[in-house]
């Protein structure tokens, strides 16, 4: 009787360009859709009934178990190299499917592995799952297991092979599996699942940490922080933000990886207690070093030669990691210009020359600022009068101010009328904000006129009202 080692993924349907699910294959394993032609040409048997205890979450108005689950087989003609290097294919096949800037949770990609008896078709078979601790036996009519919360509503994960960094990743797995960026992509993949449990954030930390390593290919027995900073500086540049975040970030790492011999406080004043400090005082800092780690690994790839390499600006994590760095002191310059005495006519009668440090603080706005970012409290009081005074200039310079309801806001600023806002900007914002102009690594304003550059900082003040509970 001949048994064979598969794996399946119960969450996971692989779709391409067309939406349509096709067989794809990532170094040894081939990851196929999971139905009874696939399986019966593949497997040569029908597909086991034992695999209908994954189930859909149940309707509530119903007494069913919920839909049996359909998503992806996987097999290979090479048992050991799928048993080896089963979770690094996985995860190439995560990392081909990433869009820029979406999260994908890794919860949508659980595999499980188990042993099958190809030549029994019997609906009562039993099936032998492997786990790293040992073996449990189920069987169809045993259990209904149903998918963690986060995959509730999943879509197909699209593919995109074409890609240049994908291709060349897929043969990289395929030549050699344990190949530097292979494992940086296994853990960054391993650094996205949404659980706390499984991957609480300081492990998440402590992976991307591994990632840049693995991509760097840094040596780190001896003065690994110092270079770990140091080539990140290189690459990210060098302004004492970007060196003490970095030298934070090593110093989370190395407290979840072994700890510390000395406390490592938010009240020290050492080197590393004011980097750490430095660190866990940003807003946003995961979703930006998730995308940094795919930033470096892409470019990495895409980097023929072994030396250095480098991004331009607006081709990289850069401007997001501005955005954690110079939010909070963005916020503090725009408050402090516009709520000064007599702002309004200040602005209103500046030169040109005085009026390019308004044109610098809106390019800033619309480049790197972002509320989530800002870690001191907002006074409310203080954003609407900073909303008032954009309102009341724009309004002196835009004949057509009243076609997006100047009016309403400049009334619902002075009075402090925060839900006013809030709908003001639901209406507005989306027809107001304008992008910036990259050229050659900087961000230029591309507009005609004073009233649109102070349209930009006006509509970002106003958008931070949306987060406001009614």
């Amino acid at each position: 009787m001949k048994t064979i080692y598969l794996g399946w993924m119960p969450y996971l349907k692989i779709v391409d360009k067309n939406r349509t699910q096709q067989p794809i294959t990532i170094g040894k394993a081939r990851f196929l859709p999971d139905n009874d032609t696939v399986w019966q040409r593949e497997v040569g048997r029908p597909r086991p009934e034992f695999l209908k205890i994954f189930r859909e979450f149940p309707r509530p108005s119903t007494n069913s178990p919920g839909d049996p689950i359909y998503g992806t087989l996987v097999l290979s003609d090479d048992k050991g190299w799928l048993e080896q290097y089963f979770d690094e294919a996985v995860a190439v096949v995560y990392f081909v499917g990433q869009k820029k800037g979406r999260l994908h949770a890794a919860e949508n990609f659980i595999y499980h592995e188990f042993l099958l008896k190809t030549d029994s078709v019997k609906n009562s078979d039993a099936v032998l799952y492997n786990t790293k601790h040992s073996r449990l036996i189920e069987t169809a009519d045993s259990i209904a297991i149903h998918p963690p919360l986060v995959v509730r509503g999943n879509q197909p994960h699209e593919i995109d092979i074409e890609k240049y960094e994908h291709e060349k990743l897929v043969k990289l797995i395929g030549e050699n599996p344990k190949d530097r960026i292979v494992i940086a992509v296994r853990q960054y993949f391993r650094s996205h699942f949404s659980d706390k449990f499984t991957s609480p954030f300081r492990q998440d930390y402590a992976n991307f940490c591994a990632v840049i390593e693995a991509v760097l290919d840094q040596n780190t027995m001896s003065g690994a922080s110092d270079k770990f900073v140091s080539e990140l500086v290189r690459i990210y540049g060098g302004e004492e933000e970007v060196r003490t975040f970095f030298h934070g970030l090593y110093v989370a790492r190395s407290l979840y990886v072994h700890g510390a011999t000395v406390q490592t406080s938010l009240e020290g004043e050492t080197k590393n207690d004011k980097a750490y400090r430095y660190f866990v005082s940003r807003h946003g800092t995961y979703s930006v070093l998730s995308e940094l780690c795919r930033d470096i690994i892409c470019k990495k790839i895409r980097s023929d030669a072994k030396e250095y390499f480098s991004f331009d600006m607006y081709d990289s994590a850069k401007p997001l990691l501005w955005k954690l760095f110079y939010s909070d002191r963005i916020w503090k310059q725009a408050a402090s210009v516009l709520t000064q005495h007599m702002a309004v006519s200040k602005i209103t009668a500046m030169t040109d020359d005085e009026f390019s440090i308004i044109e610098k603080l809106a390019t800033e706005f619309v480049y790197i600022f972002d509320w989530s970012c800002v870690t001191t409290a907002v006074n409310t009081k203080k954003l609407c009068k900073a909303i008032n005074a954009c309102a009341s200039v724009v309004g002196q310079l835009d004949r057509q101010a009243g076609d997006y309801g100047i009016i309403t806001l400049m009334d619902a600023a002075r009075a402090q009328d925060c839900k006013t806002i809030k709908t003001w900007s639901y209406n507005h914002y989306h027809g107001l904000a304008r992008s910036c102009t990259i050229y050659k690594g900087r961000a230029y304003l591309d507009y005609d006129g004073r009233a649109e550059v102070m349209k930009q900082i006006m509509v970002r003040l106003a958008k931070y009202t949306e987060n406001i509970k009614d």
